[in-house]
């Protein structure tokens, strides 16, 4: 019988920014509903530059961004919010998930 991989679920860090985003490319591959195309998020960002920003503003308490990382601290999915940027709005939040296919069903 295989052991079962533990998940862990635990807030970003800047460390994590490469494997964020090889993981959520990997997604655009296994999903139809992302936002992106497979192969979208590669074409239209040449480095790591922006994601980053996006993940310090965590930091600042404007977003929130957990990762689900495994016993190999491999990404494995993340929930992100993100509240509304205008006056009528901003007492919303705007929430993504996504967990790599391998993983679902596990717990």
């Amino acid at each position: 019988m295989q052991q079962e991989e533990k998940m862990f679920i635990r807030p970003i860090t800047l460390d994590d920014v490469e494997n964020f985003y090889h993981m959520m490319c990997r997604l655009d591959e296994e999903t139809e509903y992302d936002v992106h195309e497979p192969g979208e998020r590669q074409l239209k960002s040449n480095n790591l530059d922006d994601l980053k920003e996006r993940i310090e503003l965590q930091f600042q308490e404007k977003i929130f961004l957990m990762v689900a990382v495994n016993d190999n601290e491999e990404i494995v999915g993340y929930i992100w919010a993100e509240r509304g940027k205008m006056n009528r709005i901003s007492h919303t939040a705007y929430i993504i998930t996504g967990i790599l296919r391998h993983i679902i069903g596990r717990g």
